[in-house]
């Protein structure tokens, strides 16, 4: 997603390569679809070509510029050697477990209270859903998706043991 058309010098390299490695892109991706479930309830009828097109088009386009206006800001901040050392850093084992590591520790911590992981990156308090309807619950005005992966432990928590009457 980071790549940029245009004469990049290695410092700009560096830094496009850190912003991928420490979790950036991922979140971006996750945001999209975060976007994109919204969308899909209120347009149901739009197909999934038109999203990926939409993704692929407008958004990661959106991205690349985006990034290009991170650059100086990582600049200003760090020196080049200092990004290659944030680069090595969360290319170890350490760096990795950090950035995929935060969510679990989370949900460790949580563990045992009224808290359920329902997305990827998302736990939520379940004393404070308002609605469910489909792959999104609602809290306040805020509707969140809730993966595939998880729905049947969301169901479970929330309704008990006859939860398929609540779908």
């Amino acid at each position: 997603m980071f790549v940029c058309h245009a004469q990049q010098t290695e410092a700009e390299k560096d830094i496009l390569k850190l912003m991928e490695v420490n979790g950036s892109e991922a979140n971006y991706d996750l945001a999209f679809e975060q976007i994109v479930s919204q969308f899909k309830m209120m347009k149901p009828n739009v197909p999934q070509l038109t999203w990926d097109m939409a993704k692929r088009e407008v958004f990661d386009k959106e991205i690349v510029e985006l990034n290009k206006k991170l650059i100086p800001v990582y600049q200003k901040n760090f020196a080049p050697a200092e990004i290659k050392q944030l680069i090595e850093f969360y290319q170890s084992p350490l760096g990795k477990k950090l950035v995929d590591g935060t969510m679990k520790s989370w949900e460790e911590k949580l563990q045992g209270l009224s808290f359920l992981k329902v997305h990827r990156t998302i736990i939520v308090n379940l004393l404070k859903i308002d609605h469910i309807e489909g792959n999104l619950i609602q809290i306040g005005v805020h509707k969140l998706p809730v993966s595939e992966q998880f729905k049947g432990q969301l169901m479970e928590r929330m309704f008990g043991g006859n939860w398929t009457n609540h779908i």
